[in-house]
């Protein structure tokens, strides 16, 4: 297998098409002995604004209290601290100065990335062509794989609900998501690439 790099996002919303609310993201790839090292991960998360509670139903709110971490209370030692952003402006500048870091290094991977990370993404480059950076019309994350298609062609189940690590818990925590997508994704092109013929 390459030992290409793989930049894993995930995004955490707050009902399916509500605002982000956090995001987590890790860089790894695949070594000789199949497991995977990670060179780079970050979490970032902001308080939804009032506003933007009364957009969303109050299912979807209820959903994401009970099923998201709880940044403010609760405490995750398999992960790094978050960092907490006052607005999603924030939010879209604090993960671009990541990926910028491996633009032309690093091919970003995401687990069905429509709706959640897909507009994520849009709202980042937004925000960067409104600053006047222009690296961000060249240094957009293309293309994005999807974890649950490669599965797919791996001939695994695109939308199963897999096993979980310890190191990728609890649920719902965007980077545990986001370690989750890397690993089943080398797995899946370890399945591919051993249907190969040699």
């Amino acid at each position: 297998m390459d030992h290409e790099l793989y930049f894993s996002l995930d995004v955490e919303t707050l009902g399916l098409l509500g605002p982000v609310t956090s995001v987590g993201y890790c860089v790894g790839q695949p070594t000789d002995t199949g497991k995977t090292r990670i060179v780079e991960e970050g979490v970032f998360w902001r308080k939804p604004t009032r506003s933007e509670l009364d957009l969303v139903s109050d299912q979807d709110v209820e959903w994401w209290a009970q099923n998201t971490p709880d940044f403010v209370t609760g405490t995750f030692p398999s992960l790094p601290e978050p960092i907490q952003c006052p607005d999603i402006e924030t939010v879209y500048d604090q993960f671009w100065s990541a990926w910028a870091r491996r633009v032309g290094e690093a091919r970003m991977i995401c687990d069905v990335p429509w709706p959640g990370e897909s507009r994520f993404l849009l709202g980042v480059l937004d925000r960067q062509i409104q600053k006047g950076r222009v690296a961000a019309r060249g240094g957009a994350p293309y293309p994005i794989l999807d974890v649950a298609t490669v599965r797919y062609c791996a001939g695994l189940n695109p939308i199963a609900v897999e096993d979980r690590l310890s190191t990728e818990l609890p649920r719902h925590h965007p980077l545990a998501d986001a370690r989750q997508s890397l690993r089943l994704f080398l797995e899946a092109l370890e399945a591919i690439n051993q249907r190969r013929p040699r």
